[in-house]
């Protein structure tokens, strides 16, 4: 299945929509609650089962959190979450997922403050750019 170029330009597509969405979860759910990604979980796991379903995760999202992912959305963070293929997210898949959120959050806020740096060491008024 790795070698399958169609599932490889389907990742491709889905992980960047799939890091923007771990991205509004860190941001929106983790962050403001103090809550770990273990919290998101057992919060989610509806069921408690120790897995939660594709379905559980969306639903969790919205109800919970008020976070409603659209059917472009989900398919990517279907595709991405799902490492394994079973349908359902373990508790280590979704912290997996959770850090890409932190990662790619954090990675942007360097960028975006270099260029601050960058603009203010030259003398620019910054604040002109983003009006």
């Amino acid at each position: 299945m790795e070698n399958n170029p169609t599932v490889t330009q389907e990742m491709e597509k889905a992980i960047p929509i799939a890091n923007q969405v771990f991205i509004q979860i860190f941001q929106e759910c983790l962050l403001p609650r103090g809550l770990t990604p273990y919290d998101l979980f057992n919060e989610i796991d509806a069921d408690k089962s120790g897995e939660i379903t594709l379905q559980e995760l969306r639903d969790g999202l919205f109800v919970k959190f008020s976070i409603e992912l659209t059917d472009e959305e989900f398919a990517a963070v279907c595709l991405v979450a799902d490492s394994d293929g079973s349908g359902n997210i373990e508790m280590n898949e979704l912290v997996q997922i959770l850090q890409r959120g932190e990662s790619a959050e954090a990675a942007a806020d360097r960028v975006f403050h270099q260029l601050w740096q960058t603009l203010t060491l030259k003398g620019m008024r910054v604040t002109t750019l983003f009006h």
